[in-house]
């Protein structure tokens, strides 16, 4: 190591810093994208999944925001030189399209396009490497290269494996701080007797309360499709999965809360469901959970008109940061007060809105605020 330029020994000692404090920190985005420069890569990806679940979460570090301008300044959506922007102008609607339609593989493969942009942003020369395997899930990291960047020289593998064995002891450590959230969560709901479900983006379910696994195997009015929160009366899975998607921060950066109504396979048979974020502290690598929970149709409040609750100016700016997935501490803060002052305030809202968990918090600040 010692012939490797200084520039790039000092990208390596901060790659390393910057991965061993990323538990800590959060910032695992930039961790990520350091040691993929230190690598010769241009970005990086950290994934976890599992047989069963499919993909649990998905880090990125690199430099993602540069690819639409690459895509404009190359002619990306000029049909007269990208082959697919040609088909999809020129295919009727809702018909579905694959490359081999239109053109050969030679034909995909010698083309302009692909060539110079394609390939530019992801060629067949990534590196990568698993990080953990237990019988749940399986994490690796990958690190992307482009054509130009072409195969990983000796010095890049070499680097790759000095950088591996802290991003395998952050991983680890951010799983098991991750691991021990989620079951925290789950335990604090099962003592409340709380019948909840903390799942991914896509219904798919990490973890459970204990009368939630009761409801699973019930099917009174739901059940689990293959790792997956479904509803039995299937008609209303898909207002389920719109909540799900919109409470994550799948799409944009403002959390939201939904409350929808659900029928069993007895159609008289009536609940809610109520769908709200995870914290954001509550899981590094899944970053898009949700909490859902279920509320039989004795326990479904209709919800106080906000005109009946009077909430003062710092609860409204503190509900406001809650329903935007601030986490307690991140709001005292903010708001520079202790800790123990926003959680006062949080038991006062909670009173004032007759809600008994953070979730239904939520849900009542979100139809508020």
């Amino acid at each position: 190591m010692a012939r490797l330029g200084l520039a790039l020994q000092d990208r390596i000692v901060a790659a390393e810093k910057a991965l061993a404090l990323a538990p800590a920190t959060g910032n695992w985005g930039e961790a990520l994208e350091l040691f993929a420069q230190s690598v010769g890569g241009w970005g990086c990806h950290l994934n976890s999944m599992a047989p069963d679940l499919g993909l649990l979460s998905s880090l990125t570090g690199g430099i993602p925001c540069e690819l639409p301008r690459e895509f404009a300044k190359q002619q990306g959506a000029s049909p007269t030189v990208n082959k697919r922007a040609a088909a999809i102008y020129d295919a009727p609607l809702g018909v579905p399209q694959g490359e081999a339609d239109f053109t050969t593989r030679y034909e995909w493969m010698n083309d302009y396009f692909f060539q110079n942009f394609l390939l530019r942003v992801d060629a067949p020369y990534s590196l990568f490497a698993k990080l953990s395997h237990t019988q749940k899930a399986a994490t690796t990291v990958t690190v992307l290269r482009s054509k130009n960047q072409d195969h990983a020289s000796a010095i890049d593998k070499t680097i790759f494996n000095r950088l591996l064995p802290t991003l395998y002891a952050s991983v680890d450590l951010q799983n098991e701080l991750d691991a021990r959230n989620l079951n925290f969560a789950a335990q604090s709901l099962s003592l409340a007797n709380v019948t909840a479900f903390i799942c991914d983006p896509f219904l798919k379910i990490i973890t459970a309360s204990e009368a939630g696994e009761n409801a699973l195997l019930e099917q009174k009015f739901v059940s689990s499709k293959g790792g997956k929160l479904t509803i039995v009366n299937d008609k209303h899975q898909r207002n389920l999965q719109r909540a799900v998607l919109f409470a994550s921060l799948l799409f944009d950066d403002r959390r939201s809360c939904a409350n929808i109504k659900i029928r069993g396979k007895n159609v008289d048979a009536q609940c809610a469901l109520a769908i709200a974020p995870l914290p954001a502290d509550s899981s590094i690598l899944l970053r898009n959970g949700v909490i859902v929970m279920l509320l039989e149709e004795a326990t479904v409040q209709p919800g106080l008109p906000a005109k009946s609750v009077h909430l003062t100016g710092a609860e409204k700016e503190i509900g406001k940061l809650l329903v935007r997935g601030h986490t307690t501490s991140q709001i005292a803060e903010k708001r520079a007060v202790s800790k123990a002052t926003v959680q006062t305030q949080i038991k006062a809202m909670s009173a004032k809105l007759s809600a008994s968990h953070r979730a239904e918090l939520l849900i009542a600040l979100q139809r508020m605020l």
